[in-house]
């Protein structure tokens, strides 16, 4: 509960300004910042596995674009190589968020997915790329689904 208030306190506003075009509701962008780092924009995680590969796919990279590409960035934690800016860009609010719900539409048209209500596979589809991928913490979906239950509990106007 205290984490979904954070989050509306400090993510409220550009939630609702980068939603308002979006059929993605407002709760699941507040979930999944709060999934992915509890609200902190600065947040990154580099990711050795990634790297290695990307480090054999693109020899001829400086070893600084491959670690840059190689790790996620931002509240929702974009990784790098799924940005065609600058990745440090993604630690501007509006930019990850923008982009954020640019990949979300992305998976919903590659999966055939409804952003309205399919929110464990978009959850999967966030963590792992596909919307039965198997997440590194098994309690991710479960997570993102009750926060969203939070935020909207938190968003119901008192009279």
């Amino acid at each position: 509960m205290l984490l979904m208030q954070k989050i509306q306190d400090e993510w409220g506003p550009i939630i609702a300004a980068t939603c308002h075009a979006s059929s993605v509701p407002e709760a699941f962008i507040a979930a999944l910042i709060a999934n992915e780092t509890g609200g902190d924009p600065k947040a990154t995680r580099f990711e050795p596995a990634v790297y290695a590969r990307l480090k054999a796919k693109h020899p001829d990279w400086e070893d600084s674009k491959v670690r840059d590409n190689a790790t996620s960035w931002g509240p929702t934690q974009i990784m790098g190589y799924n940005y065609p800016g600058p990745c440090r860009d993604l630690q501007g609010p509006a930019i990850s968020l923008n982009h954020s719900l640019r990949m979300l539409s992305g998976f919903a048209e590659q999966y055939e997915l409804d952003v309205t209500r399919e929110f464990e596979e978009m959850f999967r589809c966030w963590n792992t790329g596909r919307p039965n991928g198997k997440t590194y913490d098994p309690q991710y979906v479960e997570n993102g689904l009750r926060r969203m239950k939070v935020y909207e509990s938190l968003s119901v106007p008192v009279s």
